[in-house]
C-alpha cells in the first residue's frame, strides 16, 4: 500500500511540475472555480494547480523546514459549520498522533459569511512542529473547510497573512462583483456566476473520498 501511495505521489509532484510551478505571484483574488468562491492570496506567493485535483493550492517558499500554505481541504453542501468543526478536530486526532487544538474562536469574512477559527499544532513526518489554522466558513447551505499551515516557530509571521486571506473569502452565492473579476492563472476567461456554478457542479460529483485520498498525499508533500 506503501508503494502505491509513493507512487501516487510521484505522478502527482511530475504533473505539478507541468501544471503551474512555482512562480510566485503579485497579491490577487484567486478564482476557485470548483467552489465558486475566492479570496486574495498573499503577496509573492505562487499558485499550483494539480490535474485531478479540484482546488488551486497558495504556497511559498519553505521557512524554518515546512512550506506555509494555504490549502481547500473540502466543500460540504449540505453542510454546518458546527458539526464539521467536530469532524475537523476528530479526524486530525485519529491521523496524526500529536495533534492538539490550541483555540477555537468565533471567525467572519469581511463579506458577512461566519465561520470559526482552529489554531492547532502537530508534528509532521519528521517530527518538525507545525502550526494548522483551520477556517471553517458558512456559506448559504454549505460549509467551506481550508487549513493554512506553517512551521510552528514562525507562525506569528504567517497567522496574519493567513487571517487576512481568510476574511477575504467571497463567495459566488452572495452575488459578489469579485467574481466577475479575471482569473488570471487558469484560461484569462472572465468567469460569471453562471460559468462558476457549472462548473461547480459538474466537479462536485466525484466520489467524496477520492478527494480525501488526495488531500491527504498534497497535504504530506507541501508540510514535509
Amino acid at each position: 500500500m506503501r508503494n502505491i501511495i509513493s507512487a501516487a505521489l510521484a505522478l502527482l509532484l511530475m504533473v505539478a511540475a507541468g501544471c503551474g510551478g512555482r512562480k510566485p505571484v503579485p497579491a490577487g483574488r484567486l478564482l476557485q472555480p470548483a467552489g465558486g468562491f475566492s479570496f486574495v492570496t498573499p503577496d509573492n506567493w505562487s499558485r499550483t494547480k494539480l490535474a485531478g485535483v479540484d482546488f488551486i493550492i497558495a504556497s511559498t517558499d519553505p521557512d524554518f523546514g515546512a512550506r506555509p500554505n494555504i490549502f481547500v481541504d473540502f466543500v460540504q453542501s449540505p453542510g454546518q459549520a458546527g458539526s464539521v468543526v467536530e469532524k475537523i478536530v476528530e479526524t486530525n486526532r485519529k491521523n496524526h498522533r500529536t495533534y492538539e487544538v490550541a483555540r477555537q474562536s468565533p471567525f467572519a469574512t469581511k463579506s458577512g459569511l461566519p465561520g470559526f477559527r482552529i489554531a492547532a499544532r502537530r508534528e509532521n513526518k519528521d517530527t518538525l512542529p507545525l502550526a494548522l489554522f483551520h477556517y471553517v466558513i458558512q456559506d448559504v447551505d454549505r460549509t467551506i473547510v481550508i487549513t493554512c499551515t506553517c512551521a510552528e516557530s514562525v507562525k506569528q509571521k504567517y497567522a496574519p497573512l493567513f487571517d487576512s486571506a481568510m476574511k477575504s473569502l467571497e463567495s459566488d452565492r452572495t452575488g459578489s462583483p469579485s467574481h466577475h473579476a479575471r482569473n488570471s492563472d487558469n484560461t484569462g476567461h472572465i468567469l460569471d456566476s453562471a460559468e462558476l456554478l457549472h462548473t461547480r457542479r459538474t466537479l462536485f460529483c466525484r466520489r467524496f473520498w477520492f478527494r480525501v485520498f488526495f488531500s491527504g498525499l498534497l497535504r504530506n508533500y507541501f508540510n514535509r
